[in-house]
């Protein structure tokens, strides 16, 4: 038989058919034909639809196993059940009419083995329908299945009723022949509603085929009912031509079914919204069919009748009253979840609005950091403007933190003061400054501190929440989000008082707003240090073509200085007669070797001797840069006072150690220059150097110590490194002690910087004694 189910849909039904018709008119012929008689001709009758009540079972059976869904697979299990019922019902009725001459009661078991069909075939078409998990629906359908049951006996009892009061059968037999016809007309009822109240795919042919075969066992259960009545218990032949197509129409069911399971997606039926009215109004199909059966057929008035009536209609009213009721149930239900959908989708909509509104803002600040940025404002505007869009907020501020002060320092902030409150230069940015340990205190602090977002929509409540200045908006709600690059804190973005509370979405919105404010610092301040480089080298280059042209005009000088010397000293024997003149040529003559000596410390200076290291004196390395300052730093009024123990002496590469100290005595003169603008007794340079013994041999300590501006505590750590400087913009380079740190340790020292800000700078260097 998988020639059935592997052709295509037309051959395989024509096979069907063909096969069918044949089987038919053999059946036919022998039924008919006169050939066979007696128990030739009841075997004969009996062996075809016995047989075929068999092999539909079977192929049921079969089907289920092939079938996708849970559901369609006990459907499809349950109606090969009923075929098998109906095919023992039968062998047992054969038994004992055919073999043992014995007349079986009724009802007897074969007939409660065909009762069981039904049974069988409406388990079956309850599985085929639609699972729902809604509890009030499935409510509906008991009472929907209640209502067709008790329609069917109250149609069923009508019709029969007169037939059972002239029957001289016992009552008992009488209701059981009723209970035979009602349930198949009941089983076809029920599949009835299962295709009209559902739509139907590739099952749907299939379901058509055991809705007929449903029809003919019902018309055929029907007539056998009302030849028992008629005490007629032999069933007629034709009755066995019925039953014949009956499991012939379950059988090509079946192989449908299959076929619609192979190689396609199984679909179960679904609800046909469509006919739900029709649906509604089935209680009133069923009450107007019975007051028709009650004026057509004639009812006897017998107490039997009269209870049946009343215990059916109670029955009756009470599943139509369950059906309302569940009903009723379901459409609150079923509103409850249009109203959640709606809401849901509302919902929906509005986050993705939310989300063109962010990917907008954040593509035009993209946009923006695509080009250099010369200002940082210009950016921490664009980026506050889509904060407060985005969160409807009213006010705000965006801040970076100032890497040489700490201090966190607003670029962009919304009016949040009075006009009469204003003071000060306008232009000036605002600055918050960190308290001791580096900490910021109130709920500005709060992000800054933990390096965490956060929000708060009780703010005047909050713990770190320490007021507001007079005149100062007060702040309801709000929110900050710390500005990170590389895991470091480098700025915020506040915000406060939208009419609405604050959410996580919010916090979040912000937060990607704060990761392009991060890249924007970033890149201003890579740009800043790479004009700072290119103005160094600039700057390098021009004090390398100065000493290269300073080596050049020294050599120039020195000939002609000596010149003015030499002459100076014919004046000075010439003019013995004269003191005056005497005098004159003796301070021309020292002046004129003064010039000499700076000349020739110039020279010695900016000699190159890389890699040359000598043993000098400390007294002498201080020599040419006290020369090269002196001019400098008596305009300035600063003196310099020398304090030597003995005469240490260090291996060293003289030109190195020169500009070591040369850079430490530009560095005093500017803190004493930024303290003391005038001249004044407490400008003093103070320069010692003495000698100590350790474990690991003999040291030479060299101290340079002014009473200048000091360094600040936090930014101690700081000043060896690169391009670190806290000079005004053009004054420093960061380069000197970057430098100065490397020579030291190219010599196997140490330097280390004592300092207390307003007060006090000691340098001191260490390095080892020449043995």
């Amino acid at each position: 038989m998988s020639v059935l189910t592997n052709t295509s849909p037309l051959r395989r039904r024509i096979t069907l058919l063909s096969a069918g018709m044949v089987i038919f008119l053999v059946y036919l012929w022998g039924e008919y034909s006169g050939v066979l008689a007696g128990n030739a001709l009841n075997y004969w009758s009996d062996f075809f639809w016995t047989l075929f009540a068999l092999v539909a079972g079977i192929r049921c059976l079969r089907t289920a196993r092939k079938s996708r869904s849970r559901q369609t697979r006990r459907a499809w299990n349950l109606f090969g059940m009923a075929a098998l019922s109906w095919f023992l019902g039968m062998l047992v009725w054969d038994y004992h009419e055919l073999f043992t001459r014995t007349l079986l009661p009724f009802p007897g078991t074969s007939d409660w083995l065909y009762m069981g069909y039904a049974v069988f075939f409406a388990a079956g078409l309850f599985q085929y329908r639609t699972d729902r998990e809604i509890r009030e629906y499935k409510f509906i359908q008991l009472a929907n299945l209640g209502l067709i049951i008790c329609g069917v006996l109250f149609l069923c009892h009508l019709i029969l009723a007169e037939p059972m009061r002239l029957s001289d059968n016992s009552y008992t037999y009488e209701l059981y022949a009723l209970l035979h016809s009602q349930l198949t007309v009941f089983c076809f009822l029920f599949g009835s509603y299962c295709y009209l109240f559902f739509t139907w795919e590739e099952n749907k042919l299939s379901f058509q085929l055991l809705l007929s075969s449903l029809l003919v066992m019902s018309v055929t259960d029907t007539l056998y009912a009302f030849q028992l009545l008629g005490q007629t218990y032999e069933a007629t032949s034709y009755l066995n031509l019925y039953w014949l197509i009956t499991f012939f129409l379950q059988y090509w069911a079946a192989v449908e079914h299959e076929h619609s399971q192979t190689g396609q997606k199984n679909t179960s039926p679904q609800p046909n919204n469509g006919l739900e009215k029709a649906e509604a109004a089935m209680p009133a199909f069923f009450i107007v069919s019975i007051l028709i059966a009650y004026l057509i057929f004639p009812q006897p008035d017998t107490p039997e009748t009269r209870y049946f009536l009343l215990a059916n209609g109670l029955i009756f009213a009470f599943f139509l009253a369950m059906r309302g009721w569940f009903t009723s149930q379901l459409e609150n239900e079923l509103r409850k979840h249009l109203l959640q959908d709606i809401a849901i989708r509302e919902k929906t909509e509005e986050q993705l609005r939310w989300e063109v509104r962010l990917n907008t803002e954040l593509a035009t600040i993209s946009n923006t950091l695509i080009a250099p940025i010369d200002k940082l404002e210009d950016v921490s505007t664009l980026i506050l403007d889509s904060a407060r869009l985005l969160t409807r907020s009213p006010h705000g501020f965006v801040s970076e933190i100032d890497p040489l002060t700490s201090f966190n320092v607003v670029q962009t902030v919304t009016k949040m003061m009075d006009d009469s409150l204003v003071v000060g230069d306008p232009d000036q940015k605002l600055a918050f400054k960190p308290g001791p340990g580096g900490h910021f205190s109130g709920l500005l602090g709060q992000t800054l501190n933990s390096g965490e977002a956060f929000f708060s929509n009780t703010a005047d409540k909050h713990p770190n929440a320490l007021g507001v200045p007079e005149g100062h908006i007060t702040v309801t709600r709000f929110l900050s989000v710390p500005v990170k690059y590389d895991q470091q804190t480098i700025g915020q973005i506040a915000l406060a008082n939208p009419e609405q509370d604050y959410t996580r979405q919010d916090l979040e919105a912000i937060e990607r707003l704060a990761e392009l404010f991060a890249i924007a610092i970033h890149r201003k301040r890579t740009n800043d240090e790479n004009k700072k480089l290119t103005a160094t080298a600039i700057r390098s280059s021009q004090l390398a073509t100065l000493g290269e042209l300073s080596a050049g005009v020294a050599h120039e000088i020195n000939n002609p200085i000596n010149g003015v010397i030499n002459y100076a000293q014919i004046i000075t024997i010439k003019s013995s007669q004269d003191p005056s003149l005497a005098e004159l040529g003796t301070k021309i003559i020292r002046e004129g070797e003064r010039i000499s000596t700076i000349v020739k410390r110039l020279l010695s200076f900016s000699r190159k001797e890389e890699g040359v290291r000598n043993c000098h004196p400390v007294r002498n390395l201080l020599q040419v840069p006290l020369a090269l300052s002196e001019k400098s730093l008596l305009h300035d009024g600063i003196s310099i006072t020398t304090a030597i123990d003995g005469e240490p002496k260090i291996l060293c590469n003289e030109q190195e150690i020169e500009q070591v100290f040369l850079n430490l005595l530009s560095n005093a003169q500017y803190a004493l220059n930024k303290k003391y603008p005038q001249s004044c007794k407490e400008k003093v340079i103070e320069i010692s150097a003495w000698t100590h013994e350790t474990s690991q041999g003999g040291f030479a300590l060299i101290s340079f110590k002014d009473h200048g501006v000091g360094i600040p505590k936090d930014t101690l750590p700081k000043i060896f490194e690169t391009f670190y400087t806290s000079k005004e913009l053009g004054a420093g380079t960061g380069l000197g002690l970057s430098i100065i740190e490397n020579i030291i340790k190219n010599h196997q020292g140490q330097i280390r910087i004592q300092s207390e800000e307003g007060l006090y700078t000691e340098v001191l260097i260490e390095l080892p004694l020449h043995q």
